[in-house]
């Protein structure tokens, strides 16, 4: 999905591949962050659960990019 969502990013205009670009840093920015509280206190269920759902952003702007580029299909 990956490999699909930089494929379908260079379709778009550049003041919007910036911005995706920008937020996917802000994601990725809060991942490291984090993962560096996790290791000072790598029991709490509060930071391993937020861990889980800076992934999920992550792979929701994956999917959301990917799919919202999505050449239609049996359009005329």
């Amino acid at each position: 999905m990956e490999a699909t969502f930089y494929e379908r990013l260079k379709l778009l205009r550049p003041e919007t591949r910036a911005t995706i670009e920008a937020n996917l840093q802000i994601i990725r920015k809060a991942n490291e962050d984090i993962r560096r509280a996790l290791d000072g206190d790598p029991a709490s269920p509060l930071i391993l659960q937020l861990l889980n759902d800076t992934y999920q952003q992550e792979f929701d702007l994956y999917k959301n990019v990917t799919r919202d580029t999505e050449p239609t299909q049996g359009r005329s």
